[in-house]
């Protein structure tokens, strides 16, 4: 079975990602638009396409972001599951445990590397980004 522990954001939280998302995207606009007004040749074109950078407000706003959201530091976790049905008989609770190892925080905060790119911001960096957390029945 596979399992998603997601933080869901609230309204304001949606509001101030999107936020983050247009402003990068706008910047990133405009830096391509006077590229392509400036540069002529089509290869170099390419290639500095391909560098765009925001400018460090912005990556920074993307990364407070995510530090203040992100809660899956290294550590033991503790699991209940209740599933309550309306026939009592049937509802059932199960208690688990979980390691979550400093290599995994590691992990999942790797994509950060590419906000500067806006890469998870406004676009899919479209690499493995799960981490993989057994967890043992209590």
């Amino acid at each position: 079975h596979i399992v998603n522990f997601l933080n869901a954001f609230d309204r304001d939280d949606e509001n101030v990602f999107h936020a983050l998302e247009k402003n990068m995207l706008d910047n990133y606009r405009e830096q391509t638009k006077e590229l392509k007004e400036n540069e002529k040749d089509k290869e170099k074109l390419k290639e500095k396409l391909a560098l765009i950078e925001h400018p460090e407000d912005l990556t920074n706003q993307a990364l407070a972001f995510f530090k203040s959201k992100f809660i899956w530091d290294s550590g033991e976790y503790f699991l209940k599951i209740n599933v309550v049905t309306y026939d009592d008989e049937v509802s059932i609770s199960k208690s688990y445990n979980f390691t979550i190892f400093e290599s995994q925080t590691e992990q999942q905060k790797e994509s950060t590397e590419q906000y500067k790119y806006g890469g998870d911001i406004w676009w899919d960096l479209k690499k493995l980004k799960h981490t993989n957390i057994p967890i043992r029945e209590a």
